[in-house]
């Protein structure tokens, strides 16, 4: 059954972002009466209370969203196993992120949480399979290791997009930009899989939902915490991976990993940091990307301009790259990787230049 126009406006767009707001709301107020606030100091930047269980209100919004519309309009989204398996690894990772935020857990536990759900998705049939650039002939078949690498691909993002977590609004613009790009691929199909179209908007609705908190004057309200951050991470990487009509991904490994090349560059730049100074990999400091930009004079809001500003940026390349492939696409691969890299690297002498007049913020 097809949605009519104002039934996709209203069930997509406008249900889910309601009962985001609403389910927020009742988040703060019972964070509140329980005294559950995120933690101040170490990588945080924040001070007071301020609670962090916003991605239960955003992950329950999307859930109830889609529940409505697959009763209310059966066949308007397809709920196979292979993909009921994505959704029970998304809950997975959900609960996981949820439980942390309650009660830190340790870093193994979580990880191996993380490569279970992969697993499940991966077992679902949703994984790279081949390195490709068409165009030019390159085609490399991933076999066997296509197994290993999606794996570690999906574990890498979803702690990649958390450690991005760092300043309001953060990681739900990133989410929302990004989906936004992933639903211009799903609809440039032929046919759209209108399926994923409806999935992507409404998680997108219900993300602006908690972002009307996260993002309120003259603070945050609310934070999404590692429920939130992981859940959008683990989204993030699953995505590239669902099948087109010719059975290969969305977007291929290295489109898919230049469209998280913010997130996927700044955690390697922490592990580097840690390897480097003998300390534990799964230490926080405050030198991630959204930290080096305040140092050298940003405001938290500023930073996060500049932040979307590229991210944006890449977005729209990377996707037009991806519909228009031929030569082009492969000089903006390139193009944007170096472009990425040089932002990095600028970003980070000018915080070397700034720690050498100041005391580190440690």
């Amino acid at each position: 059954m097809q949605l009519t126009a104002i039934q996709l406006i209203f069930f997509t767009i406008v249900m889910p972002c309601i009962i985001s707001v609403f389910f927020v709301y009742l988040v703060i107020l019972f964070a509140k009466r329980h005294n559950l606030y995120d933690g101040v100091g170490g990588r945080k930047i924040h001070s007071g209370n301020v609670p962090r269980l916003g991605g239960v209100g955003f992950f329950s919004a999307f859930a109830v969203s889609l529940a409505v519309i697959y009763v209310r309009f059966p066949g308007t989204i397809t709920l196979n196993m292979r993909f009921a398996a994505v959704l029970i690894s998304g809950a997975l990772i959900f609960l996981m992120g949820f439980l942390d935020d309650l009660k830190n857990w340790r870093a193994a536990p979580k990880l191996i949480v993380q490569l279970i759900a992969a697993i499940i998705v991966v077992y679902a049939g949703y994984r790279f399979t081949r390195i490709s650039f068409g165009p030019l002939g390159i085609f490399i078949p991933l076999g066997i290791f296509a197994y290993p690498i999606t794996v570690l691909w999906i574990a890498g993002v979803t702690n990649a997009v958390n450690l991005m977590d760092g300043i309001d609004g953060q990681v739900g613009c990133l989410s929302v930009s990004l989906l936004v790009s992933y639903t211009v691929l799903f609809l440039n199909e032929t046919p759209p899989q209108l399926s994923m179209v409806y999935i992507c908007t409404i998680l997108i609705c219900a993300i602006i939902g908690f972002l009307f908190f996260n993002l309120a004057r003259p603070r945050a309200k609310i934070f999404m915490g590692d429920g939130g951050s992981q859940f959008l991470g683990f989204i993030l990487a699953v995505l590239p991976l669902v099948p087109r009509l010719d059975g290969y991904e969305t977007a291929a490994a290295p489109f898919a990993g230049l469209f998280l090349m913010l997130p996927i560059f700044d955690m390697v730049a922490a592990i580097w940091r840690r390897i480097r100074d003998k300390k534990p990999i799964r230490e926080g400091d405050r030198f991630h990307l959204h930290h080096k930009l305040m140092l050298i004079g940003y405001s938290p809001r500023g930073a996060l301009l500049a932040f979307m500003i590229f991210q944006i940026i890449i977005d729209l390349f990377v996707t037009l790259a991806i519909i228009q492939q031929g030569v082009m696409a492969l000089v903006t691969l390139i193009g944007l990787v170096l472009v990425g890299i040089l932002f990095f690297t600028l970003i980070h002498f000018e915080k070397e230049k700034h720690l050498a007049h100041t005391e580190p913020v440690r």
